[in-house]
């Protein structure tokens, strides 16, 4: 039982117990539409990416580092131009 408490301790530290009700800063739409090409298998991992930025900027509520952290890995997560 103390493992699960130093986890949740540690989800606490983190700051992300809120995390699974928080509202994206963007969503698959937005961000089609940021990158200008259409939505397609990338999207799952780009998302996520999104999220992820999100949890690390907390108090940012413009998702325009987040389109760009995306952007970074349009390669990586197989983007092309539409």
């Amino acid at each position: 039982m103390s493992e699960w408490q130093l986890f949740l301790d540690h989800l606490q530290d983190l700051d992300v117990m809120d995390a699974p009700s928080m509202k994206r800063i963007i969503d698959g739409t937005q961000l089609a539409k940021a990158l200008n090409v259409k939505p397609g298998k990338w999207m799952t991992g780009a998302l996520e990416i999104c999220v992820a930025w999100q949890l690390r900027h907390p108090d940012v509520t413009d998702p325009s580092g987040a389109v760009e952290e995306v952007n970074k890995k349009r390669k990586e997560l197989g983007i092309t131009s539409s």
